[in-house]
């Protein structure tokens, strides 16, 4: 193991307990999605902006929680860059900040890119760099897949937190990681494996649909797939020295004075640009419906338990976290 103990506190064997297939994972039965809907059906940068934005800004939050990837990141970093207190980093889909605000703390002396494709994020991030009084980060749109104006072998480290899996076409995305790390630089790169919440969802569009639901426009779990992100990885010309897994929950609309519909949103914020169209288009009362299916599924209290304000606390989900090294 690359880490030590203190690091890898939630590290088991990559893999072995799923079965090699794309999946929504309710925590007892696995839910298979066609492995060209859920890779190739991707976000546009549009579907992060606006509302969606502030609602995605409030998810952020949920990382930084102790168990969360975000220490872990900046920890595999403080590892992997050794000696060296003045690296060049580069940190993709940062969505609000993150980790690239931690990274720019930990290592003043650094130069770190922050980057994001939607604008929206990319001024949220831009607060934050200004709100910690940071001067050694900067915060650029920019897409994963096409790192263009970032020279070849010019990065030590890239970051990417729960990233890739919106990539229409990830391997394009780890073929510029590999172009712009320095031979021997490092991927610190985090995906979903299990989110509970995300089953809840597939039974509350299939009450509005009246069918099982194709995987979500913004699908999370797009890169759970057994061996995925580690053919991405070596078809980059890179490999993968280490990896683990964390376990932490979700608290959506715990917080005092919370509006009472900030969970319903959170839950259904990855659907949430299909059930709009479903409302203008043909189901007009779509929402009314998925509100229903919602309160529901609620009362099973399988994937999230209800808080007397209204707020939910989801069943515990799981990340992978990979360092992988450019040969």
């Amino acid at each position: 193991m690359l880490f030590p103990k203190r690091f890898s506190c939630f590290s088991r064997n990559i893999g072995t307990h799923r079965q090699n297939r794309n999946i929504f994972w309710n925590g007892c039965k696995q839910y298979q999605v066609p492995r060209s809907l859920s890779i190739k059906q991707a976000p546009s940068p549009q579907q992060f902006d606006g509302e969606t934005s502030d609602l995605y800004a409030r998810v952020f939050s949920q990382h930084y929680d102790e168990n969360g990837p975000w220490k872990k990141m900046v920890n595999a970093a403080e590892v992997v860059l050794q000696n060296n207190n003045a690296p060049k980093i580069l940190d993709l889909a940062t969505g609000p900040g993150e980790p690239g605000t931690l990274l720019a703390k930990r290592f003043p002396e650094g130069k770190i890119l922050l980057t994001d494709i939607s604008p929206d994020m990319v001024e949220k991030a831009t607060e934050m760099v200004s709100k910690n009084g940071i001067k050694n980060a900067t915060v650029k749109v920019m897409d994963a897949q096409d790192l263009n104006g970032i020279d070849n072998d010019s990065i030590d480290v890239v970051t990417c937190c729960y990233g890739f899996m919106f990539c229409p076409e990830p391997e394009k995305a780890f073929a510029e990681v590999s172009r712009v790390l320095k031979p021997g630089g490092f991927l610190i790169g985090t995906v979903w494996v299990r989110l509970p919440f995300m089953i809840m969802l597939k039974n509350i569009m299939e009450s509005v649909l009246g069918k099982t639901p194709p995987p979500p426009p913004i699908n999370p779990l797009s890169m759970a797939e057994k061996g995925l992100v580690e053919n991405l990885v070596e078809s980059a010309d890179m490999e993968i020295v280490d990896s683990m897994e964390g376990e932490y929950s979700f608290a959506f609309g715990t917080e005092p004075g919370s509006d009472p519909e900030l969970a319903f949103k959170l839950v259904t914020l990855p659907t949430r640009s299909t059930l709009i169209d479903l409302a203008e288009e043909s189901i007009p009362n779509a929402f009314e419906i998925a509100k229903t299916a919602y309160e529901r599924e609620l009362k099973t209290e399988m994937y999230c338990k209800l808080q007397t304000n209204g707020g939910i606390v989801t069943k515990p989900n799981c990340f992978k976290m990979f360092v992988a090294k450019r040969r």
